[in-house]
């Protein structure tokens, strides 16, 4: 008799301590599936104002590249202004101690200086908002990744194997060496007129510089129909810090205010 009333009691242990461990295991599993699910819901709501967050950075984007450009623009005016003014502030402090048969030749000087910094100035912030343009592209993904059109294909066959090869392949596609004997009569009729607009000394140049090639660049309207040469505006734009010095190079010495770097070394003397 009390060996079973031991062994129903014994039973009846086991039975209440399994059913409060399995209380507790279900308790426990409810509250993590619990906070699981508010984990995915609040995770959810922040992806969704990120997105429209970003949405609505990009439907303000051109907007506020306008801004930074004028604002960029503003402050060029003002630092013109004041380059001016110390301009003349220093003209008037020169001229005071300089001969009167002498303050013509200062003058031209000064101005000449005026002008060499002025450009050298707008240089620097054209270059400024074509960085910025091209920046705020990259970010907002409108440049695909440069591993896309890293490679181009040559006309002898084969790929380009880096950016330097690919940036002179454009360039002889785009502006091919000139063959005075091939073209038709509208191209010989253009190079007559070129020569002779170049050959006239009394015409006055504007110097191209980098900044204005690079903004130029920047700018070309995306998703236009390629050329003849098959070559896509994005593969212009992605290439373009490395064709840039090549165009502006080109550009000015075709209209005859060629750089120290590409002028003609004099010939040695015949035999």
């Amino acid at each position: 008799m009390l060996l079973r009333h031991h062994e129903k009691t014994q039973e009846l242990e086991y039975h209440q301590q399994r059913a409060v461990h399995q209380l507790r295991e279900d308790q426990i599993h409810r509250q993590h599936t619990t906070e699981l699910h508010n984990q995915d819901d609040y995770m959810q709501l922040l992806e969704r104002e990120l997105q429209k967050k970003h949405a609505l950075e990009l439907k303000q984007q051109p907007k506020s590249l306008k801004q930074k450009e004028m604002q960029i623009r503003k402050q060029f005016r003002e630092t013109c202004k004041i380059q001016t003014l110390q301009y003349k502030a220093l003209k008037t402090q020169i001229l005071q101690s300089t001969p009167k048969e002498e303050q013509k030749t200062v003058i031209k000087k000064l101005k000449e200086e005026q002008r060499r910094k002025l450009t050298l100035l707008g240089d620097q912030y054209e270059q400024t908002i074509a960085e910025m343009l091209q920046k705020q592209s990259i970010e907002a993904g409108k440049i695909r990744h440069p591993a896309v059109i890293s490679t181009l294909k040559k006309p002898e066959g084969g790929m380009t194997t880096c950016w330097e090869e690919s940036a002179w392949l454009v360039m002889d596609v785009l502006l091919p060496d000139d063959n005075q004997e091939e073209g038709d009569e509208t191209n010989k009729r253009d190079r007559q007129d070129m020569e002779m607009a170049y050959s006239n000394e009394n015409m006055i140049v504007e110097l191209v510089t980098q900044g204005k090639i690079k903004r130029l660049i920047v700018g070309m309207r995306r998703k236009k129909a390629p050329g003849h040469d098959g070559i896509g505006v994005e593969v212009i734009q992605e290439i373009g810090e490395q064709i840039a010095p090549f165009m502006t190079q080109l550009m000015n010495y075709g209209s005859g205010q060629n750089p120290k770097c590409v002028e003609a070394e004099p010939s040695g003397k015949s035999e």
